[in-house]
């Protein structure tokens, strides 16, 4: 089983594509800034200082060559300053990190330049490469399928976003992708990349999901696919409506539609296969979370829990009426 891709359609090429959805997602600012992670930030989500995983915080090997290309320079006291923020870091420290730069910014001590959009897309242009060597990497034999498609940019996205990074990161997205589980790593994707609980990361992976998508071609669903889709709403349906109560996916900003709606098209194909075409007469609506398939492929059953959705207005209040219970009701 392998995920099918989808190529980028449209003008301009993967960098430009992929420009655009940085700009929404960061947004530009012209001076330095602490990001909410406490990273000393500029233009459009350009990191001055790197997290090299046990070594802790760093400045940018190439901050020097990266600045200078937009005719800035840092001194002595400015790396001496992202040094200090490094160590907080690399303790834990976020509030330390930003009142350090914080502080510096409030008195003209260090950083004193702002820069333009155009400098902006120059420092993209200088970092990118990296992004896409190491989504590269996470896609391993992969990548060579994977160039110009929608499912690619997703992934470079979330490198982006420091999300991704490599499969000891990210195990349970590097499992599905490489397993072909596509509604598995678009569940990863959707509702398991945002340990911070932000609601603006929130949104971002809403986007991110939509872009990879959940199904290989849904004009054509296969039953299989369907099979694969409901399989993965059965297993996550309780973390899902949890996720979806507090960080609603049809806001402006995420700009998405509800897990009831995503999984619709495939309800459909299992209602038709074994309802309408079986002749059982029993009427069920698709979209409303009716249909569940358990995972259990061995000969014998083992005794599983599942939440009881006799009259399944249950989940559709926990994720309208933002429930946050993950109780079962008793019947």
């Amino acid at each position: 089983m392998k995920i099918e891709t989808h190529p980028l359609t449209g003008t301009g090429n993967v960098l430009d594509a992929f420009y655009k959805r940085v700009r929404r997602s960061e947004g530009f600012r012209s001076k330095v800034y602490p990001d909410k992670d406490g990273v000393p930030t500029l233009g459009n989500g350009y990191a001055l200082l790197i997290n090299t995983g046990n070594n802790g915080w760093k400045r940018r090997d190439d901050l020097d060559a990266d600045l200078g290309s937009i005719g800035v320079s840092v001194t002595a006291n400015e790396k001496r300053l992202l040094d200090d923020i490094s160590r907080q870091l690399s303790s834990g420290n976020e509030a330390g990190a930003k009142a350090l730069l914080n502080s510096a910014m409030a008195n003209n001590s260090a950083f004193d330049f702002t820069i333009t959009q155009a400098d902006a897309r120059t420092l993209y242009d200088q970092i990118i490469q990296d992004y896409h060597d190491a989504v590269n990497n996470f896609l391993g034999g992969l990548h060579k399928n994977w160039q110009g498609t929608k499912e690619k940019l997703a992934l470079l996205d979330m490198e982006y976003n420091g999300y991704l990074a490599t499969q000891a990161k990210s195990p349970s997205l590097y499992n599905a992708i490489h397993s072909g589980n596509r509604a598995e790593a678009w569940y990863e994707i959707r509702y398991n990349t945002n340990g911070d609980h932000d609601d603006g990361i929130a949104n971002r992976r809403y986007r991110e999901s939509d872009l990879f998508g959940l199904y290989d071609n849904k004009a054509n669903i296969t039953e299989a696919e369907a099979s694969n889709v409901i399989r993965m709403f059965t297993k996550y349906w309780d973390e899902i409506s949890v996720y979806e109560g507090k960080f609603s996916p049809t806001t402006s900003s995420a700009a998405s539609q509800s897990i009831l709606d995503s999984i619709s098209r495939a309800e459909s194909v299992l209602i038709g296969e074994y309802v309408t075409d079986a002749s059982v007469p029993i009427r069920i609506k698709p979209g409303e979370g009716h249909v569940l398939l358990g995972s259990d492929t061995g000969d014998t059953l083992a005794p599983v829990q599942v939440q009881n959705k006799t009259s399944h207005n249950e989940f559709k209040n926990r994720l309208t009426n933002n429930v946050m219970t993950t109780t079962a009701p008793t019947t």
